[in-house]
């Protein structure tokens, strides 16, 4: 009787699928040092040393609460924040008091402020700025107002926490 073989046939794949040329490209142009972290806006901000360290980590907070308090902003296969980037309160009211301070903070700063900051952090639109075009516009200068506030705002938050 003969054996039937089954399942793929053998072949010389590399272990790891590091994608088409074309997504290395753009991986290595999004974040020369890095590529790793060329998948979100706020990634490639801080490889490029855009913002800082501490601005990403509060940026990521502020996601982690948005998301605690509305859900996912957008469905995805994986999800990071619920492993590693969640932040301690269980408590929702907490969490929707603290989203809500961190927007106030914002939009006191400049009305727009906040859009710029969720729209690059919750949301993961790229922003033409961060593409290469010119980082002098109005976008831009949201943006950073907006994470200058929510630096801020986290600042003192930890400070209290603590």
């Amino acid at each position: 009787m003969k054996t039937i073989r089954r399942g793929r046939p053998k072949s010389d794949r590399p272990k790891f699928d590091v994608g088409t040329p074309e997504q290395i490209m753009k991986r290595a142009t999004l974040s020369p040092t890095d590529p790793t972290m060329s998948s979100t806006p706020l990634d490639v901000l801080k490889v490029r040393h855009i913002i800082s360290d501490e601005a990403h980590t509060a940026a990521g907070y502020f996601a982690a609460l948005r998301k605690m308090v509305f859900g996912k902003a957008h469905p995805s296969a994986i999800d990071l924040t619920a492993v590693s980037g969640m932040p301690s309160e269980h408590d929702h009211a907490d969490a929707e008091r603290k989203y809500r301070d961190a927007c106030f903070a914002m939009k006191a700063m400049s009305s727009n402020s906040l859009h710029a900051v969720e729209n690059l952090v919750v949301h993961e639109r790229w922003p033409g700025w961060l593409l290469g075009e010119s980082m002098h516009g109005s976008d831009y200068m949201r943006f950073c107002v907006g994470i200058s506030a929510l630096l801020g705002w986290y600042k003192g938050n930890m400070r209290k926490a603590a």
